[in-house]
């Protein structure tokens, strides 16, 4: 038993209405101590949303109605010896959007019923006329459920979600033939708009006088709160001049095209900046003091010039060289620079795996990186992949990871990581092709792609992925949701049960209301 909503017992009999519109019948187990029941026995799909109330009939114990999140009443009669059972009428509410909470028959008279409306209505059906209007009590609030007074059942009882309990006299208006009764109203329900004084609450209007001077009073006392505004002064020339350096970052550029600042958020900080220089330390030597260090030189003390002149490692051997760039790399690390300056020095000396490590474990990789990891192993660019995948989800950008994910192989994971963000086109489309077709991950990923738009309400695209999937039932299923059975949607389903031979199992009229609903229309017009 599954999605059941409403339950009633009758006899050896269980009936259970579902949250999708069915009636389902199960028999008990003869001989056994506990209850046990076997496997449905009947289902038929009778409202396009879940059932609320099943209620039998006191005075005819075979006869029972139905209803559910729809506008119409089922009054059916149970057959036990075929178990299963016949529907003698339909009511329909005259709401278009009418969602009925519960029913209540009578205990004296077999042929009045009672329903109470989420829209705020009770009304009393005489099903010996199902041709007249019910006898409608018109509420401010849904209304959930409620009975015949058993000393009087010219009184009905009920209650809502604003109403505690109210007892409604109808013999009045049985006996005039009225059809609507206004029920007792809370004066203050009428009102369209109020607003409280926030200054005075208690006293009464002030008068045109009062008013300014409170005004300038208040004036008065926001007035010595205020700091007299002093123009802000530039610094001297000197300043400005002493701050400015030649060895700086690139000034940013002014763009003629207007961008959009959201898609500038959404993207990834993968972009190295473009610097002039990678030694930074031996330019400076050079701009700020070559004259200090050209003195060093000519001393011609071999020790002294290693030590304070970065330049000498250039003139000189290999090993100079890689100290050289040691240096400056190290002091690139301690400045936190973004730009491609490190990279570059890393690879000149051989040294990509360790950079590339660092920025592994300090969560910074970009794509600059992943391209160049190939040049250490095949296997580390795969881990570099795999790494900068796990970074990009945890950024947000899910294609991207999902994309360095497929590019190492790694379709499973990437066809797991799309699905759990839900990106149902991608994940279907990349497994149809990595994976064999009778994997079960399709068919999670079409289940979970159709309670997706089962909660946003997109009935019509639920039902096209099902009839594609060649799950019939299901799409008619999603159709038969919709409030308001158009044309178009019953002559959909026909053909749907046409195609699935379902013809026998869908019993709900949709076709004739939509027939109706379109030849009123009609009639209006002319």
């Amino acid at each position: 038993m599954e999605r059941a909503s409403t339950l009633s017992l009758h006899e050896n009999l269980l009936l259970v209405g579902t949250d999708d519109g069915f009636l389902q019948l199960y028999e008990r187990k003869p001989g056994q101590d506990q209850l046990a029941y076997t496997s449905c026995v009947r289902q038929t799909a009778l409202l396009s949303r879940y059932v609320t109330d099943i209620a039998f009939n006191p005075l005819k114990r075979r006869q029972f109605a139905l209803v559910g999140h729809d506008k119409q009443l089922h009054i059916m009669e149970l057959q036990p010896e075929q178990r299963g059972w016949i529907k003698l009428l339909t009511l329909v509410a005259s709401d278009a959007k009418a969602s009925i909470a519960s029913v209540k028959w009578s205990n004296l008279q077999a042929h009045l019923l009672l329903s109470f409306h989420i829209e705020g209505k009770v009304c009393l059906w005489n099903i010996q006329e199902p041709e007249q209007p019910p006898l409608t009590i018109t509420y401010h609030c849904p209304m959930w459920c409620g009975m015949f007074l058993p000393s009087d059942e010219s009184i009905i009882m009920c209650c809502g979600k604003a109403v505690s309990l109210e007892q409604v006299s109808i013999k009045e208006a049985l006996s005039k033939g009225d059809k609507n009764i206004s029920s007792k109203c809370d004066a203050l329900l009428n009102v369209k708009w109020a607003s409280k004084s926030p200054n005075q609450p208690i006293a009464g209007a002030l008068s045109a006088a009062q008013k300014k001077r409170q005004r300038r009073d208040k004036r008065k006392a926001v007035a010595p709160l205020a700091e007299p505004k002093h123009p802000e002064q530039e610094p001297p020339i000197e300043q400005m001049l002493d701050a400015l350096q030649l060895d700086t970052a690139t000034t940013k550029q002014k763009t003629t095209g207007v961008e959009c600042s959201k898609c500038k958020e959404l993207k990834p900080d993968n972009f190295l900046g473009h610097s002039r220089s990678c030694l930074c330390l031996t330019q400076k030597e050079l701009n700020k003091h070559a004259l200090e260090k050209l003195a060093i030189v000519l001393t011609e003390d071999a020790a002294k010039i290693d030590k304070d002149v970065l330049m000498s490692k250039l003139f000189s051997t290999k090993v100079m060289a890689k100290d050289l760039i040691a240096t400056e790399l190290t002091n690139l690390k301690h400045s936190n620079n973004k730009d491609i300056a490190p990279l570059c020095l890393s690879v000149a000396t051989f040294k990509v795996h360790d950079e590339l490590k660092q920025h592994i474990e300090n969560k910074t990789l970009n794509e600059w990186h992943v391209s160049l990891a190939p040049t250490v192993s095949y296997v580390f660019w795969q881990k570099c992949c795999k790494a900068y995948a796990s970074q990009m989800e945890e950024q947000g950008f899910i294609l991207h990871a999902a994309t360095y994910l497929s590019a190492i192989d790694m379709q499973t994971e990437a066809i797991d990581l799309l699905l759990k963000h839900e990106y149902f086109r991608e994940a279907l489309a990349n497994a149809r092709i990595h994976l064999p077709a009778t994997d079960p991950m399709i068919k999670i990923i079409i289940n979970k792609w159709l309670e997706q738009l089962e909660k946003t309400g997109n009935f019509a695209a639920a039902a096209l992925i099902c009839v594609l999937d060649n799950e019939m039932l299901r799409g008619l299923t999603y159709l038969r949701k919709f409030r308001n059975c158009t044309p178009e949607i019953a002559d959909l389903m026909e053909q749907i049960k046409r195609i699935g031979q379902l013809g026998s199992l869908f019993d709900d009229g949709c076709l004739d209301r939509a027939e109706n609903g379109s030849a009123g229309k009609e009639f209006d017009k002319e």
